[in-house]
């Protein structure tokens, strides 16, 4: 924890000061050299990280104030001067408790509480605590909850420190059979409470890369991340049902395994929580012939997207063309133009194989490729050497040769587009293949790819709410205690918006971030006469309708806040 957080001091004028790229400055008395290992002795301290708006300054953290025990005063009287920070050991006369009744009775009729009361018996109003401030709070850190915690009921007594948080995530990822429990039963809670559409679940499975600054935790190794930072980095692998959006299993692995690499293992301990008769929907990396085959042996209905670079898939859309622009083929329904092939040999198997030409799509891929030949084009010349590397790196955007003769302060090279390779990304613009075990009709095939889109999205813009596309954490185990508390927050925000989303008033402007907005506006205060909470004011006619669709009404939420002591 950073002490002082809004107000950085000067950095330390004695001693040796450390300063990394990534902003943590460590600190040593004096220095000393290890004869016997022929380098510098290890005596830095990390003492906190430099202010990025000020080179000067910096935020300390305890073990500065260990080293330098009289500052402590200092920053003490400062505080008391300037901010009017909460006692994390109490809370505010008035309280939001809107969203915490919605989203708790949201979990509750997914399947989700139960299935933490019963594994988590300890932990379970903690796990839900943490995930509703990483849902609702603008800044998802420990160090923030007991804050955030002040004003905004979350089913605690107390609100927890930062060390709990971290002792919380420690013991949810050393418990991995609870862990796997809590899968199994939400799954069979899931299944029971009506959510599931028809005998086949639909589900849509993908993963995401969170980047690390730790190179401790075991899970990180350097792999194929989607924003490559240069980074180990960390997979996580998410299902989620299609119909309702809801996650419904996770899993978390090293981050040098493609997701086609890991896809079998996968399905394994899908199989073992009981997920039966699925359809599933995945992206075009998880794509391989022994992977689809195996789909198909475990009896499980697929769809999934061909990879651009596919011979096939190339073919396919050269002898197809013609859907382009042509009404026939187009479906109304998603705005694109589909072409059913019936069975082709592909993948070293038959399947089901569809062709399509999404406009929209395509002005945008050939908008990307004109604006990233000009930026290749502009960064090679500003070089001044050719190298036959140079040449090997643009080859497939550029086409640079070496001059005979070159003026001084000038490129030796001259560079032009490769005319021939744009123009063939260009016409394949807007074109991608899918392929399926099942005789579905083109519209049938795209409403379920766009719908396992939105799923993707869903999870992305959340990721990055929550704060999981980079990590500091070096435990293995405290990553993947925190990673399951996210996991319980998607779940709570989807489920939250599918029972919403038939609200009386709502439209589509009304986004999961506005329902929230709107239920957490209802608020709850301290009355010293009847020793307990009462409610600040009536409900509101859209808070209404939003509570109805949880089955829940105004005098269901008042018993709530008078039982409260």
């Amino acid at each position: 924890m950073y002490f002082g957080k809004s107000d950085p001091i000067p950095l330390p004028s004695t001693g040796h000061l450390h300063i990394l790229k990534t902003g943590y400055v460590y600190w040593e008395e004096t220095s000393s050299w290890d004869k016997t290992k022929k380098q510098p002795a290890a005596g830095r301290v990390s003492i906190g990280k430099l202010d990025p708006d000020n080179p000067k300054q910096f935020f300390p953290n305890k073990k500065y104030f260990e080293l330098f025990p009289g500052e402590m005063k200092k920053v003490e009287k400062k505080k008391d001067q300037k901010i009017e920070s909460p006692n994390p050991g109490n809370h505010s006369f008035q309280m939001n408790y809107g969203a915490y009744a919605a989203c708790l009775k949201a979990l509750e009729l997914c399947g989700m509480l139960d299935a933490l009361q019963k594994n988590f018996p300890e932990d379970w109003n903690h796990i839900i605590a943490v995930a509703l401030h990483a849902v609702l709070a603008d800044n998802f850190t420990a160090q923030d909850f007991p804050f955030w915690a002040f004003d905004h009921f979350c089913g605690l007594s107390r609100p927890l420190n930062d060390s709990e948080i971290s002792d919380l995530f420690t013991r949810i990822g050393l418990d991995q059979g609870s862990v796997y429990d809590l899968l199994f039963n939400f799954r069979e809670n899931y299944e029971k409470s009506g959510l599931k559409q028809g005998d086949t679940l639909m589900v849509a499975g993908d993963s995401a890369n969170t980047n690390t600054l730790s190179d401790h935790n075991s899970l990180a190794e350097y792999g194929k991340s989607k924003v490559d930072e240069g980074l180990p980095c960390i997979n996580t692998f998410v299902m989620t049902d299609l119909v309702t959006g809801i996650p419904l299993y996770i899993e978390n692995y090293i981050g040098s395994l493609l997701d086609k690499t890991q896809l079998s293992v996968t399905l394994d301990r899908v199989e073992d929580l009981g997920f039966q008769k699925l359809y599933m929907d995945l992206a075009r990396g998880y794509v391989s012939r022994d992977n689809v085959a195996l789909l198909d042996e475990k009896g499980i209905e697929f769809n999934v997207m061909m990879s651009e670079s596919s011979v096939k898939a190339k073919e396919l859309i050269a002898e197809n063309k013609e859907i382009q622009d042509q009404f026939d083929y187009f479906i109304d329904k998603e705005s694109i133009y589909g072409k059913a092939l019936g069975k082709v040999h592909i993948l070293d198997g038959d399947y089901y194989s569809y062709v399509y030409y999404d406009s929209r799509r395509a002005a945008q891929e050939r908008a990307s490729i004109e604006t990233r030949a000009i930026l290749y084009k502009e960064k090679v010349m500003e070089r001044k050497r050719f190298s036959e590397k140079l040449k090997e790196q643009y080859s497939t955007w550029l086409i640079i040769e070496k001059k005979e003769e070159s003026e001084k302060g000038k490129p030796n090279f001259t560079v032009s587009y490769n005319n021939e390779n744009i123009q063939k990304m260009m016409d394949k613009a807007g074109y991608f293949v899918v392929i399926g075990n099942q005789d579905l009709s083109c519209t049938e095939v795209i409403v379920k790819m766009r719908a396992r889109d939105r799923a993707e999205k869903v999870f992305c813009r959340m990721k990055d709410h929550l704060k999981m596309s980079k990590s500091h954490m070096r435990s293995k185990r405290n990553f993947e205690g925190k990673m399951l508390v996210c996991f319980v927050g998607l779940v709570m925000c989807q489920s939250l918006l599918w029972f919403c989303r038939q609200a009386e008033g709502l439209t589509t402007s009304d986004t999961l971030g506005k329902i929230l907005g709107t239920l957490d506006k209802y608020e709850i205060n301290e009355n010293e006469k009847c020793n307990g909470w009462i409610p600040s004011y009536a409900m509101t006619k859209k808070q209404k309708a939003l509570f109805k669709t949880l089955c829940l009404s105004e005098e269901d939420i008042k018993k709530q806040v008078f039982a409260l002591k």
